[in-house]
């Protein structure tokens, strides 16, 4: 053989030597398959259905509970307020008379549809027949007729009255032989300033008096 038969041969030799030594390292870099990871892909868990349903009802009103074990709702807690000269209409209830006193009834009805509060002494003015005051009506917390009273805040409901005793006598005193008759009276509820004529006849032979409101209708405490 010749020196570039020889020289080819060499060539070709180192050149497949090359390529296998090649392909050995490329498999040896190569992982078997049993050791290859495997990724598992994993859905998001839904928490949905497990999750406590919350109501937006609005609250159930406060009830309270009878001794027969009955619950039944608590009605709200309202404040009272002092009667307004619209609350109320005036006029004239029963008239007593004993032993030379006269006394007469003034009522304040209460004509709204919630209860309200009076305290205290109305206004009383005696009017003559022209219709124009004649005397003022003396506070007093003492009368012959009504006993003694005090002066309190009382709570008219509605359809509900309060009522004040004004009195006064029809004898005559020292050298006199007639007192004066009052027919009419101008009545102004306490705290108020509207007054309403209210058409009873009352005796002035020592003036009038007027006690303070008193619950109900008798005028009396």
């Amino acid at each position: 053989m010749n020196r570039s038969a020889v020289s080819t041969v060499g060539t070709v030799l180192v050149a497949f030597a090359l390529t296998a030594c090649g392909s050995s390292g490329s498999a040896g870099a190569s992982l078997p398959s049993d050791s290859m990871t495997s990724t598992t892909s994993t859905s998001p868990t839904d928490t949905t259905s497990a999750s406590p349903t919350t109501s937006l009802s609005p609250p159930a009103s406060p009830t309270s509970t009878s001794a027969t074990g009955t619950t039944r709702p608590v009605p709200p807690i309202t404040a009272m307020h002092a009667c307004r000269p619209e609350d109320l209409g005036v006029a004239a209830g029963r008239s007593l008379a004993t032993s030379g006193h006269v006394g007469v009834t003034i009522l304040f009805r209460n004509v709204s549809r919630t209860g309200c509060t009076l305290e205290g002494y109305p206004g009383v003015a005696g009017l003559d027949a022209q219709g124009h005051q004649a005397v003022q009506a003396t506070r007093s917390t003492n009368g012959y007729l009504g006993g003694t009273y005090g002066v309190r805040n009382i709570m008219v409901a509605p359809g509900a009255s309060a009522s004040a005793m004004v009195e006064g006598t029809d004898v005559p005193s020292g050298m006199a032989t007639s007192c004066a008759t009052y027919p009419a009276l101008l009545v102004t509820a306490p705290g108020h300033t509207d007054s309403h004529v209210v058409h009873v006849s009352v005796p002035g032979c020592s003036g009038l008096q007027v006690h303070p409101v008193v619950v109900g209708t008798s005028g009396r405490p």
